[in-house]
């Protein structure tokens, strides 16, 4: 599992030092433009405490990020603007600002306090409207804000891992986000989905479907790779799937990385984009714990039926060589009622969030080998199941009427999503001046759908069982200053097989057969400053895929035909190349090419065999996606604002869409193109409010006639509706701040098709919709209480997959109306 630990040193043992030269595992949590709250003031009287130091004197990015780690706080830097610099020694005892002012003396750079633990590296004559942090580290309360209200000047600059080369978010040559644990508690406080909270903060992903599946949510009109902790969650054979993003709770989740738009980094699925889940890490110190509860019910009916209960807690800390994690949630979920106070319908298919049970148990290790080397665990055991209590009512879609459930029993076994995860890390920050990063993983993932009567054509109900068993590896090697200073280059390799099956549940039946994936896909990046305005990167990746599927028959539904299996073999040269460019402050403009790699879906291709004797490596099907992503933007930041804007044009051959016919999901192959704006923006008024706005428009079309030109519009199993999102942060007093946040989906139409791909010009249309949610954080003298409604104006709306997505009675699903959410967390 790649990991996002800084070396860490033993905090009992002053003599140890730090020598990072690679930044690519620092993930720097300086969300400065998030509001503080309580706890400010007291996190920051614990950074001011001396500390014993032994820094040894040395390049300055080494010596800067050595002394954060040591000191327990993150710092954001870019190495190609300290290339060059020497750090003079540091030893006795320091508090961290003063450790910081020597380490930069006579640089031009000073460290400055965003939030509680976070720094960002500026120009030291820079003038901003807060004042210089004392030596003592605690910030003077600036004028008409309370002191632990106060944020940084300017708006956060990240850096993140997903990129494989450690780009900064202020200069990367593409479109990269970081979402910060303030964001996430935010959007927790009104959704516990984390299908809905990544809708909610990413504008070009399709709005969450709200059931247990994220199948049909996709970035870009295409579908992204999820990852935990850069584990890929998804399997490359099964697309149709949709439960990569129900694989861990959300509440275990500490940051997001997010790259938009197709890319070569991490490999095969990355077509829309990249979405990393960062889970949580240990702090070095005593243990710390934390325990919440919280209660959430629709306002219309608070009664038993309808309330959803949730629990968590955790501890972490460290002692000696050694620190440690344990986290535990558990959540049980009620009926949902929509906006007309009716019971939304089950979604028997893909499985339900509505009537469900879920826990999630994570463990983590690490073992500091020596000041430069880092060894770590992790286990993650989600589990999530319907309780089966209710059983679906279908709707009238031409009539208006939604879909409903009643309650009585379902038929059959209870849906549910299972997932086991373990991966292992080893860390090296001083291998003859390089960094190395390796890990080791291995996940099964067992996943219980809905069934009907169709499969075994006599009338006899069974349900699909889909199964995992993933294995692999990933190994990268950083140097900061290859062949120069003004380069950084990472090299590695990527390796992974997979094991799979998709059963019906009561005869053990195949619907697919055993398919045995392998993937080695090796890499490089390599960035290049020529001067410090300008950034140039680039990189190469091949991917080579070989598959094995075994001879079987298929269902009786499909004729009971053998189809004779076979081995098949994908290989492919992925480039990327950007470039960024600041001729003026605060202004920086980025262009990028990239690639990306995805091979078809086998499920669905192979179980639908309708002919018998049928040989697998005589069909054209079984060919690679590839995607080239163009994209050019520009980014403003300043004090006040934060603001980027980007165009992207995506082709992909041969290309994929989905669509649903003859009940049943059918994947065709066809050329795609699709293009688009985005537009993110952050503005503070004062220290104490900040708005964000976020704007999505894209326009899909796919080849239907084969001519060559791409001229039918995308269905909304492809692509999401354009929308703008809205959003204000309030800091009220020292104990109460609150968030409004808006979201604006707007109408769609889409076009008809022909007998293979039956879409319906009258059926598949989005109508648009727009929701209001709000949380308020209140801070008692032990805790703190969230509240959250979420629809706070009770919106009545069909979702829209339901509405542009898939046809059918069964189908027509109302979206949550308002409700309300009242939590508890105490930190000990």
């Amino acid at each position: 599992m790649p990991s996002s630990h800084a070396p860490r040193v033993r905090p009992q043992s002053p003599d140890t030092r730090l020598r990072p030269l690679a930044i690519a595992a620092i993930i720097c949590m300086t969300t400065a433009g998030l509001h503080a709250t309580a706890a400010h003031a007291a996190d920051s009287v614990a950074i001011a405490a001396q500390k014993a130091y032994r820094i040894p004197a040395g390049p300055l990015a080494q010596a800067l990020m050595g002394f954060a780690a040591q000191a327990g706080v993150n710092l954001s830097i870019d190495p190609g603007r300290l290339a060059g610099l020497q750090a003079p020694a540091l030893s006795g005892a320091y508090t961290t600002d003063e450790g910081f002012a020597h380490l930069l003396a006579g640089s031009g750079f000073r460290a400055r306090s965003v939030s509680a633990g976070n720094y960002i590296l500026e120009p030291a004559a820079r003038k901003t409207s807060a004042q210089t942090p004392e030596p003592s580290g605690v910030q003077p309360e600036s004028a008409g804000a309370p002191a632990n209200a106060r944020e940084s000047q300017e708006l956060g600059v990240v850096t993140v891992s997903v990129t494989r080369l450690a780009q900064s978010t202020d200069n990367a040559p593409q479109n990269i986000k970081v979402i910060g644990r303030e964001e996430i508690q935010k959007q927790l406080a009104v959704t516990s989905s984390t299908t809905q909270l990544l809708s909610n903060l990413i504008p070009s992903m399709t709005p969450a479907m709200q059931k247990m599946s994220n199948y049909g949510q996709t970035m870009r009109g295409l579908q992204p790779q999820i990852m935990v902790d850069g584990i890929p969650q998804s399997s490359p054979m099964y697309t149709s799937i949709g439960r990569d993003m129900t694989t861990i709770d959300p509440s275990m989740i500490e940051r997001i990385e997010v790259i938009q738009g197709a890319n070569s980094s991490n490999g095969i699925g990355g077509m829309g984009g990249t979405i990393n889940l960062v889970t949580k890490q240990a702090k070095a110190g005593p243990p710390q714990q934390h325990v919440s509860v919280e209660a959430t019910s629709p306002t219309s009916q608070l009664k038993g039926e309808t309330m959803s209960y949730k629990t968590t807690y955790g501890v972490n800390g460290s002692s000696g060589d050694i620190d440690y994690l344990f986290n535990l949630s558990y959540q049980s979920q009620g009926a949902f009622l929509d906006g007309n106070n009716q019971r939304i319908g089950t979604y028997d298919d893909q499985g339900d969030l509505m009537d469900s049970r879920s826990y999630d148990v994570m463990a983590k290790l690490g073992y500091a080998i020596d000041d430069n080397q880092r060894v770590g665990l992790t286990i993650n055991r989600f589990r999530i199941q319907n309780d089966n209590n209710y059983s679906l009512v279908s709707g009238d879609r031409d009539a208006g009427i939604v879909t409903t459930s009643r309650k009585k029993p379902a038929q059959g076994v209870a849906p549910y999503n299972d997932s086991w995860t373990v991966g292992a890390n080893y860390d090296n920050y001083d291998l003859d001046g390089m960094k190395l990063n390796a890990s080791v993983y291995y996940q099964t993932v067992d996943s219980l759908f809905r069934g009907n009567t169709k499969f075994l054509g006599n009338g006899v109900y069974d349900q699909s069982h889909a199964s995992f068993d993933k294995f692999g590896a990933k190994l990268g090697l950083t140097t900061a200053d290859f062949m120069d200073k003004t380069m950084r280059a990472t090299f590695g390799i990527d390796l992974m097989h997979e094991s799979s099956n998709q059963k019906l549940w009561h005869s053990n039946l195949y619907w697919v057969p055993d398919i045995d994936y392998t993937d080695v896909s090796p890499f490089a990046q390599l960035e290049y400053t020529p001067v410090s305005s300008v950034k140039l990167v680039g990189g190469v990746r091949y991917e080579h895929a070989s598959v094995k599927v075994d001879s079987f028959t298929t269902l009786p539904r499909y004729g009971n035909k053998f189809v004779e299996g076979g081995s098949f073999s994908f290989g492919k040269t992925l480039f990327n190349l950007g470039v960024s460019w600041s001729p003026v402050e605060p202004l920086n403009l980025f262009a990028n090419f990239s690639q990306g790699f995805k091979v078809p879906d086998m499920g669905k291709a192979i179980r639908g065999i309708s002919v018998d004797g049928a040989r697998l490596s005589t069909v054209s099907y079984f060919q690679p996606d590839i995607a080239d992503n163009y994209e050019a933007g520009f980014r403003v930041r300043n004090d006040r604002l934060a603001l980027q804007a980007s165009y992207f044009h995506t082709r992909v051959k041969p290309g994929t869409v989905i669509s649903y016919s003859n009940d049943q999901w059918v994947a065709n192959r066809y050329i795609t193109q699709i293009d688009g704006v985005e537009l993110t923006s952050n503005y503070r008024f004062s220290p104490s409010h900040e708005a964000s706005l976020g704007y999505a428009h894209s326009r899909g079309r796919y080849d239907l006639d084969g001519d060559g030109k791409v001229d039918t519009r995308l269905n909304g199993s492809n692509i999401a509706p354009d929308r703008l999102m809205l959003s204000w942060s309030a800091q009220w007093s020292e104990r109460l701040s609150t968030m409004l946040q808006a979201n604006w989906y707007f109408k769609r139409g889409f076009d008809g098709g022909n007998s293979v791909d039956t879409y319906d010009a009258g059926k598949y249309r989005f109508s648009g919709y727009g929701l209001l949610d709000l949380s308020l954080t209140y801070k008692l003298p032990h805790g703190k209480l969230n509240v959250g409604i979420a629809n706070l104006l009770n919106r009545k709306y069909v979702t829209y997959y339901s509405q542009s997505g898939i046809v059918g009675n069964d189908y027509f699903f109302a979206g949550q109306g308002r409700t309300l959410t009242v939590g508890y967390r105490h930190d000990f």
